[in-house]
């Protein structure tokens, strides 16, 4: 209210608001953080529980989402008035902004693009990858070489960004519900582990973005799940605990995002933006996931609950699967 609503509309009295006055606010607020008055400020300011905090300003175009929650808060200022008999009752503008089903997709990969994605993962694995620099030392053949920093600490990091995306392609889950995920919400996982892969199955308990549910994960995550487990007995010294995190890092501690480490990869591949130039994040992962099981026929109610969203979602923002992948349903068998 103070950021926008006073922003806009100053000392106005509200009385004197119409519908046309609304309409010019929604078009004001939409480019507020990119050409508005909120262009040059990088950080918000606020506290919370007696702390001053601050966050970064992303100097983007509001979603259509966040447009209809706002509204939802200036529509309950306008009802208050015409509550206490201020105003007569006053119509919201519609948003005027509907888009094209896709048109806010997220980007995500084709097959050969996520195989090039996990190559370029593995090349980045091996020790003479290593870009850190390290100081000049005489081995005892005379030669000398390069000793560089914290190698191993920057390979296992590597390796557990590479088990990240094996997981994520796999299993379809956000990232929020990824980073929530703790060893006890691996369904079946200590009973199953020591069996022959083909013999091992798990059902994740997922909990993020305010939901709750299951999720089946492809054969993938369960390789995955392997060497996060592998990896953690190593640097732990112990076997993880239930309440442990499925994405820990050498400490142990929950990893919040895998955003940076990802955005190198990326970069190393060749695969930061699409055809398009649209900019692909860890949610292209999840995409994957939906585009290849949408490719291999999987029934869409099935796909819809095992990745906690509607049937419109996947068909307006999830489904980006190029028509030959489908060639084969699509030919005339018969002529």
């Amino acid at each position: 209210i103070r950021r926008y609503l006073v922003g806009f509309f100053g000392d106005k009295p509200i009385d004197t608001i119409r519908k046309a006055d609304l309409v010019r606010f929604i078009e004001w607020r939409k480019e507020y953080w990119v050409s508005g008055p909120g262009k040059d400020i990088e950080r918000i300011h606020y506290v919370r529980n007696g702390k001053s905090l601050s966050r970064k300003v992303e100097h983007t175009v509001p979603s259509v989402s966040r447009l209809k929650a706002e509204l939802v808060i200036v529509k309950a200022v306008f009802d208050q008035a015409h509550d206490w008999e201020y105003i007569q009752r006053l119509e919201m503008p519609k948003l005027g902004v509907k888009q094209s089903a896709g048109q806010n997709r997220r980007p995500s990969f084709t097959p050969q693009e996520f195989e090039r994605l996990l190559n370029t993962s593995l090349e980045r694995m091996l020790p003479h990858n290593l870009t850190g620099k390290g100081k000049m030392v005489v081995a005892d053949d005379g030669k000398t070489e390069r000793h560089e920093r914290q190698n191993g600490h920057v390979l296992r990091d590597r390796a557990r960004l590479h088990h990240f995306i094996e997981f994520m392609a796999a299993s379809g889950l956000r990232p929020p519900e990824a980073k929530n995920l703790n060893w006890g919400d691996v369904s079946g996982w200590r009973d199953v582990r020591t069996k022959p892969l083909k013999d091992q199955s798990v059902v994740l308990e997922v909990h993020g973005k305010g939901k709750r549910g299951k999720a089946i994960p492809k054969f993938g995550a369960i390789t995955a799940l392997h060497g996060l487990w592998d990896l953690f007995k190593a640097e732990a010294g112990r076997e993880p605990e239930d309440t442990d995190p499925v994405f820990a890092d050498h400490n142990g501690n929950r990893i919040a995002s895998f955003k940076n480490g990802f955005n190198e990869l990326l970069l190393a591949a060749g695969l930061k933006t699409n055809n398009e130039g649209k900019v692909r994040t860890t949610y292209s992962l999840r995409h994957f996931y939906i585009s290849e099981r949408l490719a291999d026929g999987t029934d869409l109610y099935a796909i819809k609950t095992n990745t906690r969203t509607s049937i419109k979602m996947i068909e307006n923002f999830y489904g980006q699967v190029d028509a030959r992948r489908f060639s084969d349903q699509l030919a005339d068998k018969n002529l």
